[in-house]
């Protein structure tokens, strides 16, 4: 169940897998609060109908990722990609830094993820960049039922913009960040 294993048959999944995988950091003209590092691994391989995806985001030398999702891609009923987003079991701290291993989180299996509904992203290809985009108000950020966040990511050639919008009604606006990221190497 390992990254060297044959991927999935549909090749517009094989090619946003192929789009976001790899190492990213933000460029060295962001502050030095502002360094963050992006990590994509495909996993899964032989699991069929859809591809998955490891995402990590850690604020360089902060010992907890920011993200840590894994992300299930696939096509919805009226075609569109999907990238449904699940947390992992426990705290996950088990499994940071899983980017790096041969074969990631491969000790797990989906059916031991946590799904987050409605956290899923539309996918759609635009003049051969990738744009990722949650509908409605987003994510449950936690158990208030009022605040939540937005996610969202273009991804190019070499670059991601990934997009966080957390939403706290009530509050003095919200907290909007947009990393830019490099592919490394």
């Amino acid at each position: 169940q390992g990254p060297s294993e044959a991927p999935s048959p549909d090749p517009e999944l094989n090619s946003l897998v192929t789009k976001l995988q790899g190492n990213y950091t933000t460029s060295d003209s962001a502050g030095p609060r502002d360094q963050y590092d992006l990590h994509i691994v495909p996993i899964w391989n032989d699991l069929e109908q859809s591809r998955w995806i490891y995402v990590e985001i850690n604020r360089q030398g902060e010992s907890r990722p920011m993200v840590q999702h894994v992300y299930q891609l696939r096509h919805d009923a009226r075609g569109t990609i999907e990238a449904i987003q699940f947390d992992l079991p426990g705290s996950g701290r088990e499994y940071v830094g899983a980017w790096q291993s041969r074969q990631p989180l491969n000790s797990l299996v989906p059916e031991l993820l946590i799904p987050r509904f409605p956290c899923s992203l539309q996918v759609r290809l635009v003049d051969g960049e990738f744009i990722g985009t949650m509908q409605g108000t987003g994510c449950m950020l936690d158990n208030s039922d009022r605040n939540y966040y937005q996610r969202g990511f273009v991804a190019g050639a070499s670059t991601i913009s990934w997009t966080e919008n957390i939403v706290r009604p009530g509050t003095r606006g919200n907290q909007y960040l947009t990393i830019e990221f490099e592919k490394a190497g």
